[in-house]
């Protein structure tokens, strides 16, 4: 249930989507994701404070947070 909650929440807004996705896709590098997503390292790095917010997930600094951020990222891209 909350796992459901929790995709649609991120299903409703593209951003997060699209942010979740690329930023796993490149192993939470937050370098590679400007590159991928062409946009600028502060605008990566606001998008996954906005995710920690409102999801209570950290990938960046908290490995839990990480494999939970990739377990995400790949039932979205279902």
């Amino acid at each position: 249930m909350i796992l459901k909650n929790t995709l649609n929440l991120i299903n409703k807004n593209s951003v997060f989507k699209e942010t979740i996705i690329t930023v796993s896709k490149c192993d939470i590098n937050i370098n590679k994701t400007c590159e991928e997503l062409s946009i600028h390292r502060n605008t990566v790095l606001h998008r996954i404070k906005k995710i920690n917010e409102v999801l209570g997930l950290e990938p960046i600094n908290i490995n839990s947070d990480r494999i939970k951020f990739y377990i995400i990222s790949a039932l979205l891209k279902k």
